[in-house]
């Protein structure tokens, strides 16, 4: 009976994933870009979120015993689409085939092919419970980079007794070795040096400056999680934690929800936005619960605080850049002692969950007061301690979601929305938060117009229509408010943003995008001969077009380009304009591929400025930031000499028209122009 249900409908659908024009794998590059674009530090996410697509890409998901948590973790199906999918599994049992996805609620071809290559159907359900077969029978990977800026900065500049500002040489290093077994265990370690920094010697006598590994074990009896080591713990809608990978506003409005698992092993470079410790998540029935610990010292400032208590030593800042070059930045390492300890108790029902997260967080130091006004909540304690509710809950095509934390100092805040599937191919999203100013999070990252979470409220709405003509409307409105002052904003202020995207895709070869973005807020204007900063409403427009064909199979080619209108209130406006040309080859059934790219660019100041995502090398991230006039040009070279051994090379240069020397302080270099190699090897048995 099953299997004739699955042929009837294959025939009236009449075989449509073989008809739609619609491209063969995710773009990538689009969901990293609109990542990217709104967090310029966040290569970390984007390291591990290429780690994941490749882990998939390589053992693909089984949709037949995946869970919600698998299943967010691809960062590609929202909560509607997944509870459709484990109610199907669960009326019907396992598929039988991809293509019966059809048949379930809210799966529509397009999502189908964008899933189809990190996921696979399988009527295995038994899971390794042996720790010695997971061991022995899983793979080994190694990556190792080496990058350098070719032309010499200031701070590798010898004075006369032969020392610099930097201890070390301008080259950068990356290793990583990690051990993985499907997604049931996984151990490693990664090293990093920054350029600049000391290798060995006695500014670093262990070598590499960032050391960290981990162990990590999933579904293993009733534990579902098990880190022991650097990991990361993501809660609720990141109101009180996440750590994660956190998309803001983009085209793709389904992302305003946070969704990942609860702790995940930490395997990134970046040195701030981890734990270090233990944390355990273990399940009985609908019942699951989370506890983890961590202890680390954190790089800052610390100083007298003569004002309050006589020779009581504070920390004026927290450093997240993870650099040790300079002797002030090696002196303001590891000095502030942090601990951090939660957990997180969940009930699942069959359309619905609720979940109470507590956490805790001790500080070594006090935080000395901020001379800054805009700045004045945001001095954390010592002592601080988070409690929250989470829930979420579906009914047919409506999943309602949301988070609401109390702080200690006593504050609240919330963050609640809806995802909407009003058709098969209409879908929308809705989401408040309101979030005071006296409101702090240390790991927090709630979907916010700015980074973090405190000192603002606002309500966004967007919507995404997709037509069989090959046509799709993707659009957002959001309106926010600033209750306190903010960076460059001395006043309470409002804002409102408006983004509206189309997209035409004709047939699997050609595709054309067009976006245009509109935002309006408030920002100090620059008077110098002012006592204070007068705060007044800035425009800023923002159009894109951008065009995608491949002539011949081989070849692909994109060109794009970008324009920034940014109108100061009164003052001059100041315009940016952004063109590229990419030129990618990838022969069929060869085991190389080669990406060209030219770029010109010219704005007026730094407010015009543009951001373009850039193809890197495997897990790092291409973020360009141009500001000024000239040119960029980069080509990269992928080699798989085998299929166990890979090769890139990367090589980038940018010259700019007008200027006698580029950056400041330890960074500026003398000339016009920046030329950076990168190099890549990675081994897998």
């Amino acid at each position: 009976m099953r299997a004739m249900f699955m042929i009837c409908f294959l025939l009236m659908n009449g075989f449509v994933l073989a008809q739609v024009s619609t491209p063969d794998q995710v773009s990538s590059e689009q969901q990293a870009e609109a990542l990217a674009e709104q967090d310029v530090d966040a290569e970390q996410n984007f390291d591990d979120w290429q780690q994941v697509r490749e882990r998939f890409l390589k053992h693909p998901l089984n949709l037949n015993v995946a869970g919600a948590d698998e299943l967010a973790e691809l960062q590609m199906i929202n909560p509607y689409q997944i509870r459709s999918l484990l109610s199907h599994r669960a009326l019907f049992g396992p598929l039988l085939h991809l293509h019966e996805l059809q048949a379930i609620p809210g799966w529509d071809v397009n999502l189908i092919r964008m899933v189809k290559p990190f996921v696979g159907i399988s009527q295995e359900s038994k899971v390794p419970r042996q720790i010695k077969n997971r061991i022995r029978n899983g793979e080994y990977h190694v990556v190792f980079r080496i990058s350098q800026i070719l032309e010499k900065s200031a701070g590798y500049v010898k004075d006369s007794t032969g020392s610099g500002d930097y201890a070390g040489s301008p080259h950068k290093a990356f290793v990583r070795f990690r051990y993985q077994y499907q997604q049931l265990l996984q151990y490693g370690f990664t090293a990093e040096k920054d350029a600049g920094e000391a290798f060995f010697g006695k500014d670093q006598p262990m070598g590499f400056d960032f050391l960290s590994a981990h162990l990590f074990i999933r579904n293993l009896g009733k534990i579902r999680q098990l880190a022991i080591g650097d990991y990361s713990v993501n809660m609720g809608q990141g109101l009180i934690q996440w750590q994660g990978l956190a998309f803001r506003k983009s085209a793709d409005i389904i992302h305003v929800k946070r969704q990942s698992p609860v702790i995940r092993p930490y395997t990134s470079a970046g040195e701030s936005r981890f734990f270090r410790g233990v944390g355990m998540s273990v399940a009985a029935g609908k019942w699951s619960a989370t506890l983890f610990g961590s202890v680390r010292r954190l790089d800052g400032s610390l100083a007298q605080d003569t004002v309050n208590a006589v020779n009581q030593v504070v920390f004026s800042s927290i450093r997240e850049s993870g650099l040790h070059r300079t002797k002030s930045e090696r002196e303001g390492r590891s000095v502030l002692p942090e601990t951090f300890f939660g957990g997180q108790i969940t009930k699942a029902f069959n359309n619905s969950h609720i979940g109470l997260n507590v956490l805790y967080r001790k500080l070594g130091n006090q935080a000395k007061q901020s001379e800054t006004p805009y700045q004045y909540f945001n001095r954390p304690q010592s002592r601080m301690m988070w409690v929250s509710v989470d829930f979420s809950y579906t009914y047919r095509n409506l999943h309602a979601f949301g988070e609401t934390a109390v702080q200690r100092p006593y504050s609240w805040a919330t963050v609640g929305g809806l995802l909407a599937s009003l058709s098969r191919d209409l879908d929308m999203s809705i989401l408040y938060r309101n979030m005071p100013a006296a409101f702090q999070s240390a790991y927090g990252q709630a979907f916010s117009e700015r980074s973090g979470t405190g000192n603002e409220s606002g309500l966004y709405i967007g919507f995404i229509q997709r037509m069989k003509t090959g046509w799709s409307f993707a659009m957002y409105a959001d309106h926010y408010k600033f209750p306190w002052l903010a960076y460059r904003i001395d006043k309470p202020s409002a804002g409102k943003d408006y983004s509206l995207q189309l997209r035409y895709q004709p047939n699997r070869q050609s595709g054309i995008s067009m976006r245009i973005r509109m935002e309006e807020k408030a920002l100090n204007q620059d008077m110098q001969d002012e006592a204070t900063h007068w705060a007044r409403q800035i425009k800023r427009w923002q159009g894109r077009l951008h065009i995608e064909h491949s002539p011949v199979k081989p070849i692909l080619l994109n060109i794009r380009a970008d324009l920034h209108f940014y109108d100061k209130g009164g003052a001059s406006a100041s315009n940016g304009f952004l063109l590229y040309t990419d030129l990618q080859f990838k022969p069929g059934f060869k085991n190389y591929s080669l990406r060209f790219r030219y770029t010109f660019f010219d704005t007026d100041s730094y407010d015009s400025r543009l951001y373009a995502y850039e193809n890197d090398v495997l897990y790092s991230q291409g973020m360009a930031v141009f500001q000024g006039k000239g040119q960029k040009v980069y080509i990269l070279l992928n080699y798989n000499i085998n299929k166990k051994f890979r090769f890139w090379l990367r090589l980038s240069r940018v010259n700019y028209h007008g200027i006698e020397y580029l950056g400041s302080g330890t960074e500026t270099i003398e000339g016009c122009a920046r030329t950076e190699c990168k190099l890549q090897f990675a081994l897998g048995f």
